[in-house]
């Protein structure tokens, strides 16, 4: 009886193991300038980030100017380095006046 307990335990584990790396979910996403993008195309761009947040992200553009980077960005209401980290292969900073 205790060693059918533990191979049972063993082949929960080696379950839990693997749905834990199969579950692992590779966020792609289409690059996004956070200094010309409007709220509804950064909520959709970026994971983690609604339509509170975007627009909190257009909010600190307003009031603080251009993004120069990843710092610049965590300025804003709800983006902290989760957010960033999840997204940083998908946020660009280039300037308004570069981008026109």
């Amino acid at each position: 009886m205790y060693y059918l307990r533990q191979a049972q335990m063993f082949m929960t584990g080696i379950f839990a193991a693997t749905t834990l790396l199969t579950a692992t979910v590779v966020h792609s996403c289409e690059p996004v300038n956070v200094n010309t993008a409007g709220a509804s195309e950064l909520a959709k761009a970026l994971d983690g980030v609604g339509p509170k947040k975007a627009e909190a992200i257009i909010k600190q553009r307003e009031d603080g100017g251009d993004f120069a980077n990843a710092d610049d960005l965590m300025e804003t209401w709800g983006i902290g380095e989760k957010t960033i980290e999840k997204n940083q292969d998908c946020i660009q900073y280039q300037s308004k006046a570069k981008a026109e």
